[in-house]
């Protein structure tokens, strides 16, 4: 074979090859795009959880529950600070729910009806205010991990789940409104503190009050006069510091019993005065006093095992161990 109809031969096979490339390729453009007619309507999780900015869940014969970032911040019902722990709970199920499978003909009719009863309304909304989300969840079935959901303006409901999560998908969207609540006793700017008074009803030799004086400070004992006795700065300074962040075991605001609490004899009051002269006052409880299990008069004498209930400065009442609390719970004589 000569040199040149090995040419004709390679230009032959590359022409035959590009002819087939785009033979093939035009074949493909043209075969129909697969559109699932169900994406949309099962389409639940938020691919991005920050642009959603408020959240509005609707139970029957509960309140409505809103979630609004204030400054970064989630806040309920424009009021309360959510509780930091059940919070993201919500926001898991939120940009992490899947499908599970799409429940068959014979049980829509029975989810369609539960839903109906006893489904719970999420609705998201974006900076904007606009609606991103909006569906009903329904009650679980099976082993309790199979949730049903229906997208609003839908027929088709789907079981849905949490990947990683043992357990009710459901129950994450309707705790209690205690189990929402903020449950941190202090979560103070320190700096912005400028006088700390603590007061023992029943123990008035323990009480004191501790002030920011030029560089350091100065404590006064019940009477509000100097001590002949040289106070450690250290542990005054420490003992501000310790309200940055105090918190507690749960938020029982809706307590049947918060009025025999608030009748029983107070342990402890304390107040935060700021540099801008507004007061925080907080009130203590001892639940040992009610239950009978200890009595409770003076910081010297707290059961390790004891909780206090705390009557918070906006009104909210909160249960917290004396473990944790007892870094604040201190007497007079201790600063010295």
């Amino acid at each position: 074979m000569n040199k040149s109809s090995k040419i004709l031969i390679i230009v032959f096979i590359l022409l035959s090859l590009i002819t087939a490339y785009f033979v093939i390729n035009q074949k493909k453009s043209e075969d129909p795009v697969f559109v699932d007619p169900l994406l949309k309507d099962r389409d639940f999780a938020i691919q991005n959880i920050d642009e959603v900015e408020r959240i509005v869940i609707k139970r029957k014969k509960y309140p409505q529950l809103v979630f609004s970032k204030i400054e970064g911040e989630w806040m309920i019902n424009d009021r309360y600070k959510v509780n930091e722990e059940t919070m993201p709970h919500l926001l898991a199920v939120l940009k992490g729910v899947k499908m599970k499978y799409i429940p068959p003909v014979n049980m829509q009719k029975t989810i369609i009806k539960d839903l109906a009863q006893n489904g719970i309304e999420v609705i998201l909304y974006n900076g904007k205010k606009e609606v991103v989300k909006n569906y009903f969840v329904g009650s679980e079935f099976g082993d309790g991990s199979d949730t049903p959901f229906l997208m609003k303006g839908s027929s088709q409901p789907f079981m849905m789940f949490l990947p990683g999560l043992d357990g009710s998908v459901r129950r994450r969207l309707n705790y209690n409104i205690g189990e929402w609540k903020s449950k941190i006793v202090f979560e103070e700017e320190v700096d912005k503190i400028k006088k700390i008074e603590v007061d023992y009803p029943q123990d008035r030799t323990s009480s004191f009050t501790i002030t920011k004086y030029n560089d350091g400070y100065k404590i006064l004992n019940a009477d509000n006069q100097v001590t002949n006795r040289t106070p450690n700065q250290n542990t005054m300074a420490a003992y501000f510091d310790f309200f940055s962040y105090v918190r507690g075991e749960s938020n029982e605001s809706d307590n049947p019993e918060r009025k025999r609490i608030l009748s029983s004899p107070v342990f402890c009051k304390l107040s935060l005065v700021y540099t801008d002269n507004t007061t925080k006052a907080f009130t203590f409880y001892s639940m040992g006093d009610l239950t009978g299990d200890f009595v409770t008069v003076s910081p010297g004498n707290v059961h390790v095992d004891n909780k206090f209930f705390v009557e918070m400065p906006d009104g909210e009442m909160l249960l917290a161990q004396y473990r944790v609390l007892s870094k604040i719970m201190k007497p007079f004589w201790y600063f010295f």
